[in-house]
């Protein structure tokens, strides 16, 4: 589906299931290219269990002092007082547990390293993994497992792994394939959604079930696809796609998988569908294309805002070995509230 890029806003009305989605288009103006070497990008955001935080990952390309160390933290808006503070680093890509007690992230500044998790009850960080080969992942809905994008070593291919980290159980879920990354756990039927390229001609998103044993195809693109995310029941997904136009800045658009409707939610991409189904973040660079950021909007359009604008002024001259043990510098006050306190 394709749609013509206007230079004004407009708005359609699409009931899905029940509900009404906003479908912006804000034209071609200022349109870049994600990966054309802005000076911050905030994404991977994950929204809590309960809706009250947001955690992303706060990266910077380089550092004029030490260009080798970027900075990669992982920073949690907190909805209620409209801050956020710096949570993790160096780490990468958060996931939050399905009861909200833990956060996982990667350990990294080049994009793979070990996985993790902080235990807020005991203000504590556990690794998961060690063999430092692993990118974006997500948790299984009962978080006894792991769906990750690993990188090659001694004894795996590169492509998707589930892990058992109790039992140390890996096994491969896109044998002989090396393209899947960015998956996706669906909170309802345990089924995962992933990236999946076909001889670098088009890109797919793919679904396999909770064992890794593929299902089939919800949507396949000639355009360069990032990130997808499972929404209410499972019915209705975010995916991000740059199917409108000639340009190489990425779209989010809302996909009812009963219906194959596709519609244009917002100009973005790296989607994170909220629990309750009302809110989506997303990562973009609508102010400042040398700085993109995390916003969230209703699926009506309404409450749309940026919050993890900030200058970082007082943290961007800290470089960080990247083998450097994570270190969790949240304030008490909100290490407190994100306990239940």
């Amino acid at each position: 589906m394709k749609l013509a890029n206007t230079m004004a806003i407009f708005v359609c009305l699409a009931i899905l299931s029940g509900v009404i989605f906003f479908c912006e288009d804000r034209g071609t103006n200022g349109l870049v290219d994600p990966i054309d070497n802005p000076t911050i990008i905030d994404d991977n955001a994950a929204w809590s269990p309960d809706g009250g935080f947001l955690a992303y990952t706060h990266y910077r390309r380089s550092i004029e002092d030490n260009p080798d160390y970027p900075l990669v933290q992982i920073w949690i808006y907190d909805i209620i007082s409209d801050s956020s503070y710096r949570f993790l680093y160096p780490a990468m890509a958060p996931r939050w547990s399905q009861d909200g007690s833990k956060l996982f992230f990667v350990q990294s500044i080049s994009g793979t390293g070990n996985i993790y998790f902080y235990e807020f009850g005991q203000d504590t960080i556990i690794r998961v993994t060690n063999d430092n080969s692993h990118g974006i992942f997500d948790l299984s809905p009962g978080g006894e497992s792991i769906v990750t994008m690993s990188g090659s070593n001694s004894t795996r291919d590169f492509g998707l792994w589930l892990i058992d980290y109790n039992n140390n159980y890996y096994r491969c879920i896109t044998p002989g394939d090396p393209s899947g990354d960015t998956p996706r756990w669906s909170r309802h039927s345990g089924n995962i959604i992933y990236n999946r390229a076909e001889l670098d001609i088009y890109y797919q998103f793919a679904i396999s079930d909770s064992m890794g044993n593929f299902i089939g195809y919800i949507h396949r693109s000639n355009w360069l696809q990032y990130a997808a995310c499972w929404g209410p029941g499972d019915s209705l997904v975010a995916i991000t796609d740059g199917i409108d136009a000639f340009v190489k800045r990425p779209n989010v658009w809302i996909k009812n998988r009963n219906a194959g409707a596709l519609f244009l939610f917002t100009k973005g991409w790296a989607p994170d569908w909220s629990n309750d189904g009302n809110w989506i973040a997303f990562t973009d660079g609508a102010i400042n294309p040398r700085r993109f950021t995390i916003w969230v909007m209703r699926l009506d359009g309404t409450g749309k805002r940026e919050i993890s604008r900030r200058s970082y002024a007082d943290i961007d001259t800290v470089a960080i070995a990247p083998d450097a043990y994570p270190r969790c510098v949240l304030p008490e006050a909100v290490k407190a509230r994100l306990r239940g306190q």
